[in-house]
């Protein structure tokens, strides 16, 4: 199979970090954007050098045949959902021969452990705390920031949180410290051992790096910009993405040594990323004409290809061992609209399949319905996977439900969507 492919020129530019706030907006206007190539669908039967219709409807489908499917049949597949309440985050633990779906309740904030074997929920502890807008985890489970509104809805509270180890009881409590108010982003690295947040400065924004108990490790950049979102990369490097939106120009920088800015995409509308764990590919989307293009970055060949499939980065997780695996929930239909501000603010929802991709191959298999699995409509987003690639879980973003999902082991295993 022949897919078009293009060379991203990668820019390294340093960005000196006192910069004045004007040069930074001279620099992110003057970016070089993605070249313009044409969206190319190459299901099996169609040969590669097939003339294009640029003239298609803005707004698309992915209900198409291309590559491989698996078809149900089999033996049953575990599909649960874990919890039909609100639910603001979760992370699958594994400790020794037990694997279990530990998760942060919105409405009360209080913590869960659902075992896999069984799914019956066991609340550890009982510390409330209201109005929780997310919550990220390290890897372990032990560790979890929460963000949630004040009492005027007005400021942004950001708890790091430790749970209780060894609690048997459900009256647990949640011990910890507060961060900055008005945190606006936070992640953490692979191994769990610390976190990193984008907070308000005199002027702009700074990043810190912080351990799961909340105590300053380093100070990782200032800016004069105050909306990034900020992700851990390889070896707990840090990269910032500006604020997505199809009216702006998206930039995706990683920071080196001595908090240069090397830029990896730019120029971008609609720009929302999502990196593997070794740094070797790049998941994107961005905004074009009403529409969405999800593309793969290979950073060490600097090549980008674009997908068949239109879908979200958040939408998706790369498989922990195989960096080059990538589990996507991708829309039936996208409907025209400026990506992906309509679906960030809810003004559009949509109705997922599972797909599989294998950016080294180029190659895509699909899974399974998943509203013709659940006979609900779910619009996915938080995925996370285990160490060992066989159980996925994600939110449903119209209700906050949590699912959980067992993977095939191979790509031959056909699935039957049978709910439990």
């Amino acid at each position: 199979m022949e897919r078009k492919k293009y060379i991203l020129i990668v820019i390294i530019t340093p960005l000196v970090l006192v910069a004045l706030g004007v040069g930074v907006y001279l620099f992110f206007h003057n970016g070089n954007p993605i070249p313009q190539i044409a969206r190319v669908f190459f299901p099996q039967d169609v040969p590669a050098n097939t003339p294009v219709d640029t003239n298609e409807p803005v707004g698309f489908s992915n209900d198409m045949t291309v590559f491989e499917e698996i078809n149900d049949g089999g033996e049953p597949l575990a599909l649960h959902k874990v919890s039909s309440s609100p639910v603001a985050g979760a992370v699958i633990v594994e400790s020794g021969a037990n694997t279990f779906v530990r998760y942060l309740e919105r409405e009360t904030g209080h913590i869960f452990d659902a075992p896999t074997t069984t799914f019956v929920p066991v609340r550890i502890t009982n510390t409330t705390i209201p109005r929780i807008r997310n919550s990220v985890w390290t890897t372990d489970g032990l560790h979890v920031a929460i963000q949630y509104l004040d009492e005027n809805l007005e400021t942004i509270e950001t708890f790091l949180g430790s749970v209780p180890v060894g609690n048997s009881s459900s009256d647990g409590e949640l011990q910890g410290t507060f961060l900055p108010e008005n945190t606006t982003s936070i992640a953490t690295n692979k191994t769990g051992t610390e976190f990193a947040y984008v907070g308000q400065h005199q002027t702009g924004s700074q990043g810190v790096r912080i351990t799961p108990t909340g105590a300053t490790i380093a100070n990782v950049f200032s800016s004069p910009l105050s909306e990034w979102k900020i992700f851990y990369g390889k070896d707990s490097s840090i990269s910032l993405l500006s604020k997505p939106s199809a009216y702006i120009s998206g930039f995706l920088y990683k920071i080196n040594k001595g908090a240069v800015f090397d830029r990896l995409l730019g120029g971008i509308p609609g720009l929302t990323t999502l990196e593997n764990a070794d740094g070797t590919y790049v998941a994107f989307s961005r905004s074009e004409g009403n529409g969405v293009i999800f593309s793969i970055l290979d950073e060490k060949q600097s090549l980008v290809f674009e997908t068949p499939l239109a879908t979200f980065p958040e939408k998706c997780v790369w498989q922990t061992d195989n960096t080059a695996i990538l589990y996507c929930l991708v829309p039936h239909t996208i409907p025209s609209g400026p990506y992906p501000d309509m679906w960030y603010q809810g003004l559009v929802s949509f109705n997922d399949v599972l797909w599989k991709i294998d950016a080294q191959k180029e190659t895509y298999t699909k899974l399974v319905d998943l509203s013709t699995a659940t006979k609900e409509e779910i619009d996915g987003v938080s995925l996370s996977i285990s160490s060992d690639n066989t159980t996925l879980i994600f939110s449903n973003k119209k209700d906050s439900s949590l699912w959980s999902l067992a993977l095939p082991p191979s790509p031959n295993t056909e699935l039957d969507t049978s709910v439990r």
